[in-house]
């Protein structure tokens, strides 16, 4: 039985994954599109957290900018009843 050990640290792997840093016992040999393509898999998927602070900073800015359209809006209405 041969036991594999994380690259980093030399701790014994109990499975894929090193229990001290997390890195995945893997080839390292991939090709470069499916390297690109698992980074942006754990970038994007749903229970990631890049992904919800980008969520809610588009919701901030969609309610700020309605916010300025509506204060924008108010000023023209004046602006041609005043006339």
């Amino acid at each position: 039985m041969t036991s594999e050990t994380c690259p980093n640290c030399d701790t014994p792997l109990n499975g894929q994954y090193c229990s001290n840093y997390g890195q995945r016992q893997g080839r390292y040999d991939q090709v470069f599109t499916q390297l690109i393509g698992e980074a942006l898999g754990d970038l994007f998927r749903p229970d990631a957290r890049v992904t919800k602070t980008l969520f809610k900073y588009v919701i901030l800015a969609t309610v700020y900018f309605s916010l300025c359209l509506m204060a924008l809006l108010a000023n023209f209405i004046w602006q041609v009843t005043a006339l």
